[in-house]
């Protein structure tokens, strides 16, 4: 359709910039009527065929135009053609044919099957390629392209709505929290059922979150600060599987319980020369709506509970509480449920004593929130020859989130190499960093509003900065602070003077050495290790008198994980059957350790954030956990 348009479009073009005819007639893709009526029209008659012979339905096209035709039942067509024209032949499974018509009265195509469509292959278990046809069950591949695009800084949130059967659910924990993922459903019915994530052999977890709690008991324990994908640069991804089903996971025993999504980065294999690649990603969030609160009516306590009638009246649309002026106040008028007298414009005293008026500010809510900002910035070097190749990319992104002081920041690098050693032995090595640090995870904002800590009439611009006493510490009326009386002073105390941040460094270095034995079995030996590193600060100032009170704690986790293995992979074609298959050995062992250290029962000398200042004895803890080793050994046999 573009190619019968674009002549026409020209013209117009050419029209309204007043061209002449001469400069019309000149114009790409303008057929010049001189020269047309000098070409003649031949009929071309021809056959297309395959190995097994005619091709019925096959698309005979002039190249570049409409005109075409397809085969009859004999694969016989015929075609109106002009001296030099391309003449394009397709059928699906088949590669297509392009042939230039030079004078022929006859043609006799053979069609060829294209084998890279027929025979596509995905990265399974263990990163071994199998073709997709030969599989015994689901699995589904995406291109790196696809997660990249969604700027993401959990490549987990990517793949939602990319893969039939797999649900995923973001936490409520901000743009870093961890990502809920169950494929088929629940496997367990207690502990995790999130599937494992492999990256170029080397087993990742997904733990679905750092808090212990379902709502982290309001706003002051929101601590999810994800799991270690998050230090995953999605530019990085050549393809990503999701394997479905026992079957699909059975290579990696009890940790693909509940499935595995194998993840193939990029390399510098079959690059000829020299290449560099830039790319610049932006992003925006933005809160855009808010729950349906009604807005007809303001505080008041239930029916029942309270009444500021004269007349006794237990509720009435019209009974205000007064101050000592005898004006409307919103000092103590109901606990922020909304059965309080109809919102009519009058003048009413707010909480920090100012004068306002009874008129509900909408769409409250989305003022607690920012417009979140992402970038992310990746340079990726490519190059290679017969023998050796090599891939290199350096990554950074930064985002701000919806909520103040919430960032998060990563730097990424990854380095890959192949060489050639001989015709039967080849090595490959890589390593992975990230250094990564997100910082005050999200607080839950839309709560306090469900549960009326803020109301209607709470304006977020006007009392945002009105929650500090003269003294320093959070507005009390124990101590007669002028703004004593505004709810929700907690939140903004939190968000300016309290500050947490965890650090995360992850290695991953690896080593195969791949031999060819015979040409239909070959050996592949291969080593791995994961380094998680992990180290948390907390300083939170004193809220009460002259900042009385306050916190400082400190933490550190550590990871390694260590795989060594060895593969012998068979792949013999006797005739018309094939014999494949893989015999496996392979060692892992895992160990995690930890501490943390906290002061207890305040800071001796307010702002002041070190272990020492504790006022009370320091709480320490450490621990060795999760100590693990697997000695396994597992083959497949596959005939066809």
């Amino acid at each position: 359709m573009l190619k019968i348009f674009k002549p026409v479009s020209l013209l117009l073009l050419a029209s309204a910039f007043g061209f002449s005819a001469q400069a019309e007639a000149a114009l790409p893709g303008r057929i010049n009527p001189a020269t047309d009526a000098t070409q003649q029209k031949t009929k071309l008659t021809g056959t297309v065929e395959d190995e097994l012979g005619p091709v019925t339905g096959a698309t005979v096209l002039v190249k570049g135009t409409t005109n075409g035709t397809i085969t009859d039942l004999d694969g016989n067509f015929t075609l109106e053609v002009n001296n030099g024209d391309v003449i394009q032949i397709s059928f699906i499974g088949y590669a297509t044919q392009e042939i230039k018509y030079t004078g022929q009265t006859s043609l006799k195509i053979n069609l060829q099957e294209d084998t890279q469509k027929l025979n596509e292959v995905v990265v399974t278990a263990l990163g071994l390629k199998r073709e997709e046809k030969a599989l015994g069950y689901a699995v589904t591949e995406l291109k790196g392209d696809e997660l990249r695009t969604a700027n993401t800084i959990s490549p987990v949130a990517s793949l939602q709505g990319k893969v039939a059967g797999v649900e995923i659910a973001q936490s409520d924990g901000g743009m870093f929290g961890a990502t809920k993922i169950q494929i088929r459903g629940a496997s367990t019915l207690s502990g995790n059922n999130q599937p494992i994530y492999v990256i170029d052999g080397v087993i990742l977890d997904n733990n679905t979150s750092g808090n212990s709690t379902v709502d982290w008991e309001g706003n002051e324990n929101s601590n999810d600060y994800g799991n270690e994908l998050k230090n995953l640069n999605p530019d990085d991804f050549e393809s990503v599987s999701v394997l479905k089903g026992a079957a699909a996971t059975a290579l990696y025993g009890s940790r693909g319980l509940n499935g595995a999504v194998v993840i193939t980065t990029k390399s510098g294999k079959g690059t000829k020369g020299f290449g560099v690649t830039v790319s610049q990603t932006l992003g925006i969030d933005h809160a855009y709506k808010m729950p349906g609160i009604q807005t007809l009516y303001g505080d008041g306590y239930f029916p029942g509970n309270a009444s500021y009638s004269a007349d006794g009246n237990r509720w009435a649309d019209g009974a205000f509480m007064t101050n000592s002026k005898g004006q409307h106040t919103v000092n103590g008028d109901g606990a922020g449920v909304a059965f309080g007298p109809r919102f009519d414009g009058s003048p009413i005293e707010l909480w920090d004593g100012s004068m306002g008026v009874y008129s509900p500010v909408k769409n409250n809510m989305l003022d607690m929130y920012r417009l979140g900002f992402n970038t992310n910035t990746n340079v990726a070097i490519r190059g290679g020859n017969d023998k050796s190749s090599v891939y290199a990319s350096v990554s950074y992104k930064k985002a701000n989130g919806t909520t103040e002081n919430n960032s998060f920041e990563r730097y990424s690098m990854l380095l890959k190499a192949t060489h050639k050693i001989s015709e039967y032995v080849d090595v490959a090595g890589s390593v992975s960093f990230a250094n990564s640090k997100p910082r005050n995870a999200a607080r839950n904002v839309g709560e306090q509003f469900i549960n009326g800590t803020y109301t209607q009439l709470y304006d977020p611009g006007y009392f945002r900065d009105k929650y500090l006493g003269e003294h320093g510490g959070m507005a009390s009326n124990t101590y007669g602070d002028k703004y004593g009386n505004v709810p929700g002073k907690d939140y903004w105390f939190s968000i300016n003077h309290k500050d947490q941040y965890r650090k995360e460094t992850v290695v991953r270095p690896q080593l195969e050495v791949n031999v060819k034995i015979l040409d239909w079995l070959r050996f592949k030996a291969d080593a791995n290790m994961n380094y998680y590193y992990t180290r948390m600060e907390n300083k939170e100032l004193g809220s009460g008198y002259a900042n009385e009170g306050g916190y400082y704690g400190m933490s550190q986790d550590t990871k390694e994980q260590f795989t060594v293995g060895g593969t012998f992979t068979v792949n013999k074609q006797i005739k018309d059957f094939s014999v494949g298959g893989f015999a496996r050995f392979e060692y892992y062992n895992n160990y995690q350790s930890s501490y943390s250290m906290n002061t207890k029962g305040g800071l001796a000398v307010p702002g002041q954030f070190f272990i020492g200042n504790s006022k009370e004895t320091v709480n320490a803890e450490g621990k060795i956990s999760s100590t693990k080793r697997i000695i396994s050994a597992i083959f497949a046999v596959n005939l066809g």
